[in-house]
């Protein structure tokens, strides 16, 4: 993953003005479709993930999320879990 920030153009998050709205979304078609494009080109993934997060301003905005776990990650886990396997003893009624 890069520091480098993605935002996404033509793809706005604005606070919903109702409660029961979690978040309310506003996207300019041509903007947004040329940006689009551009990921079609370059992307790998089949996903796009994005966040909406707010500013310092309190104004919120849309950010590409482009974390991806190292592989050193994933054996870790797989690790973790093997040796939760040889942990549990083998007297257990269930």
């Amino acid at each position: 993953m890069t520091d480098e920030k993605e935002f996404i153009d033509g793809f706005f998050a604005k606070e919903p003005k109702r409660d029961f709205i979690k978040c309310s979304i506003s996207i300019k078609k041509d903007d947004f479709t040329n940006w689009y494009k551009k990921q079609l080109q370059n992307k790998e993934d089949d996903w796009i993930n994005i966040d909406v997060k707010e500013g310092k301003s309190g104004k919120w905005y849309a950010q590409v999320n482009s974390w991806k776990p190292k592989m050193t990650e994933i054996n870790q886990s797989d690790n973790d879990l093997k040796s939760l396997g040889d942990s549990i003893p083998d007297d257990i009624p269930f």
